[in-house]
């Protein structure tokens, strides 16, 4: 099994079979520390072949500082492979996971780490920037 896609965003649907994602986020802007935002998604595509279709997986998602420490409570949930009707259809599932009031000590380094099986199989890094940081806008 393999992650084909992991994203922070903004919002994530699945919608006959098809993930839409929306506003892939790789910072949050904050004023000060700590930082709370109120609401993002972390959307993945995970894909089967062969032998891996039959066996119940486990997949837990973690949300850790610069330090490796995890700053949300994590996500676990064990699973099968979607079943398919023939070779020629992908197995694939989307995950979409709702992440609520999400509390940052610092600014810097983030990331979201996805663990299948006990092997990891994806880290997303993200940052938390202060807004003295922000590119200045030119006018065109």
């Amino acid at each position: 099994m393999r992650i084909d896609l992991v994203s922070l965003c903004d919002a994530a649907v699945e919608v006959n079979g098809r993930l839409h994602v929306l506003g892939t986020i790789d910072y949050f802007w904050a004023a000060s520390v700590p930082y709370v935002h109120n609401k993002c998604t972390l959307a993945l595509r995970l894909r089967w072949n062969g032998h891996e279709r039959v066996k119940k997986h486990k997949i837990r998602i973690q949300v850790l500082d610069a330090d490796g420490y995890l700053i949300a409570t994590e996500f676990t949930r064990k699973f099968l492979a979607p079943s398919v009707a023939n070779d020629d259809v992908p197995s694939v599932r989307h995950l979409i996971l709702e992440m609520d009031r999400l509390r940052f000590e610092n600014f810097g380094p983030y990331a979201v780490r996805a663990e299948v099986d006990g092997e990891e199989l994806a880290t997303l890094p993200f940052s938390i920037v202060p807004f003295a940081n922000l590119p200045q806008q030119h006018p065109a």
